[in-house]
This record gives structure tokens, sequence and C-alpha cells, in this order.
């Protein structure tokens, strides 16, 4: 078993909804939502800016995490994935069936044939419970960004720290714990990207 203190980055965020003079403020994970292989889960690393208190008022005591994307570039991910997700067709199993084996015939439409429904009706709430109505037929718009760092202590349980890490404990601010450990589990990309920091903070 080994632990290990990680300063992860995370972008607070002043958004404008739509065309309104609404701002919503937030945190945003700066570093794995670039990974994430299934694209409804990106809404998961989406925080309360409650969190800002938490942040780490000097980078030091653990090992220093930089982002992987400009604070723009996040903003931009989440609106094009809110617009990928509103193009899913959600339909009845029996739909469903026929069209899986319509597939084995033609090629699918969409990318998103086989998408886990519940993830995909979860993160469109989540988009339309953060930013609203204005946001969902007009977009998100940058305002204001500060990059900051939040300590998040993590064990990970068998010594292949250089092969599969087969159990990952999180020890943060909530809900980061939760999410975390769930990605871990069920997201290839994140799972990857998370056992390359720890590969690299391990040396």
């Amino acid at each position: 078993m080994r632990k290990l203190n990680l300063l992860l980055p995370y972008y607070w965020v002043r958004v404008r909804k739509g065309s309104l003079s609404e701002f919503v403020c937030l945190l945003a994970d700066a570093y794995f939502m670039k990974f994430i292989d299934f694209p409804p889960r990106r809404f998961l690393l989406l925080f309360s800016e409650k969190l800002l208190r938490h942040q780490a008022a000097a980078p030091s005591g653990g090992y220093l995490i930089n982002p992987s994307q400009k604070a723009e570039e996040v903003i931009k991910m989440i609106q094009d994935t809110y617009r990928e997700l509103k193009t899913y067709s959600f339909v009845d199993h029996t739909k469903r069936i026929m069209r899986s084996k319509l597939s084995l015939l033609l090629p699918p439409r969409r990318a998103a044939v086989g998408w886990d429904e519940s993830e995909v009706r979860g993160a469109l709430m989540i988009y339309d419970k953060i930013f609203g109505e204005a946001a969902a037929s007009e977009g998100i718009v940058l305002q204001e960004s500060k990059l900051i760092h939040i300590s998040v202590g993590v064990v990970a349980r068998k010594y292949a720290w250089m092969g599969e890490i087969t159990n990952l404990k999180i020890k943060a601010p909530k809900p980061i714990p939760k999410i975390y450990e769930f990605l871990y589990r069920v997201d290839r990309g994140f799972r990857e990207a998370m056992n390359e920091v720890l590969n690299q903070a391990y040396v």
C-alpha cells in the first residue's frame, strides 16, 4: 500500500449563461477531464465553488500537477460535449435491439450507439441544473477564470505501482473522493491518466 499527496489543479470559472446577464461560478477539474473516455462523465468533474475554501494556499507539501488544458479549452469541451449529448436519440428497449441488429448490416449513424442511456440522461441533467435554460439553448461563455490547487490524498492498494493498481482510495473534500473513485473503476481514460500521475509522483 502506497500513500501520496497530490496537488491537483482546478479552474474557478465565472460563466455567462447564454446571452443573459446571468452568471454561474463553479470549479472544473483542470487535468482529468481531457482524458475521460466516455463523454457524459466529463460533467462529473464540475464542482461547487464551495471547494475554494480547501484550496492549497501555496502549492507545497505534495506532488504538484499542472493543468492539461487552458480554462477556455475546458469550457469549450463542456459546451461541445453538451451539444453532442443533445443529439443522442433515446429509444425504447425494443427499438434499441432492432437498431443494434440493423447495425450489423448498416454502419451506425452515430458514435453514441450503445452508450449507457442513464449516464447520458444524468449528464444532461447536471448541465441543465448548473447552467439553466438559457445555456441549454444558447450555450455558455467564459468570463473569468483562476487556477487553484486542492490537496488530494491517494491510497493505492497493492504494491504494483508500475503495473495495474487494484484499488484506489481518495481522501479529499466531498464529493471529490466518490467521483474520482467511481471514474477510476469505470472509465479507462481516467484510470490510465491517474495511474500515469501516480507513477510520476512516486519516482
